[in-house]
C-alpha cells in the first residue's frame, strides 16, 4: 500500500498545467503506474520554472570579488531550471519514474540526461 505522511497529506498539490508528450503506448499499456506519471507530470511542471538567478542573494554562478555572487545589473545570465526532489520510499518505481521523465524530455527535444544513482538494479530500468 501507498502511505501519503500527516505533512504532505495537510497540504494541497498545485494545480496541474502541464501535459505530457510521453508516447500512448507507455500509459495505454500501464508501462508506469498513475503515481508515476503523477510524479512525472508535477517534476516536468515544475522544471518549466526559471529560478531567479538575477538575485544575488539567491544563487551564485560566478565569484564577482565581491562575495556576494550571482549576475551583476544588466547583465545577460542563461536562467537555470528549477529542479524536482523524487524522495518516494523503496519500491515505488523510482527508476521507472526517472526514466519516464527522460523519455519526456527526449519526446520535446531535449535529448541530455544524467542519471546517478547508487544502484547497479536501476541501471535495467534505465535501459
Amino acid at each position: 500500500p501507498v502511505v501519503e505522511n500527516a505533512t504532505l497529506a495537510a497540504v494541497d498539490p498545485p494545480d496541474i498545467t502541464y501535459n505530457l508528450a510521453l508516447p500512448a503506448d507507455i500509459i495505454s499499456e500501464g508501462k508506469l503506474s498513475e503515481l508515476q506519471l503523477e510524479a512525472i507530470v508535477y517534476g516536468c511542471q515544475r522544471h518549466e520554472v526559471d529560478l531567479p538567478v538575477g538575485q544575488k542573494s539567491v544563487w551564485k554562478l560566478e565569484s564577482d570579488g565581491g562575495g556576494g555572487g550571482g549576475a551583476k545589473k544588466g547583465e545577460d545570465v542563461t536562467p537555470l531550471r528549477a529542479g524536482f526532489l523524487l524522495g518516494d520510499g523503496a519500491g515505488m518505481g523510482k527508476g521507472r519514474t526517472l526514466a519516464g521523465f527522460c523519455v519526456e524530455n527526449i519526446v520535446r527535444g531535449r535529448n541530455k540526461h544524467v542519471w546517478v544513482s547508487v544502484s547497479s538494479d536501476l541501471y535495467e530500468d534505465a535501459k
